[in-house]
């Protein structure tokens, strides 16, 4: 049997796509960011100033993202529900991922099966965010991360050129309290990522 071809109009898959910054609080210059969604894959290099656009080609949300510094192989995730196409990839976003799948944020993105994916809805993200500025309220009033949207917000990294906006100073405030209590990002990950209330 030959395959025949289809009536109607042929359509080109779609391209979905998602923009954001990538940043530690100083931007992350030519760092890779990886998309894996509901339904496709994605690849992209971030801008000097930390701002990237990954396609996704015939893609299907939800989608989780990663981004890795060049320098320092910091890894760092983001997640977009479906009808979102903006997600910054910060170490507080990290904390909203850990929050929302209650699993590593790296292993949220190996595994990003039907379980996981079913949990990255709007009510879910904005439920983990509470509970995150919450928690960085905690560390005091620099690194409190309410009434800045660090998660699809417009957001300024700092760079060599340039000093980063409020949302990015608080991302800079959250790791020197961490720093100074000698944790790092994963330390609150752990505790973020079993937070109910």
């Amino acid at each position: 049997c030959g395959g025949g071809g289809g009536g109607g109009t042929a359509t080109s898959p779609s391209s979905l796509s998602i923009s954001g910054v990538a940043a530690t609080g100083a931007a992350i210059s030519l760092g890779s960011v990886e998309a894996r969604c509901a339904t496709g894959t994605g690849t992209t290099t971030t801008n000097a100033d930390g701002t990237y656009t990954v396609n996704v080609a015939s893609g299907v949300q939800p989608c989780i993202l990663k981004a890795i510094d060049p320098v320092t192989k910091t890894e760092l995730h983001s997640i977009v529900e479906a009808g979102a196409t903006t997600a910054n990839i910060t170490p507080v976003t990290s904390l909203v991922v850990a929050n929302t799948l209650g699993d590593e944020p790296a292993t949220a993105f190996t595994n990003f099966n039907a379980a996981a994916q079913a949990k990255v809805t709007s009510v879910n993200i904005n439920t983990a965010v509470t509970r995150v500025q919450a928690s960085t309220a905690a560390l005091g009033s620099d690194a409190d991360m309410t009434g800045v949207d660090f998660m699809k917000g417009t957001m300024q990294a700092a760079t060599a050129d340039a000093s980063g906006d409020a949302t990015d100073k608080k991302i800079d405030a959250l790791m020197a309290a961490l720093a100074a209590s000698d944790k790092k990002i994963t330390d609150l990950t752990a505790q973020v990522k079993t937070l109910t209330s």
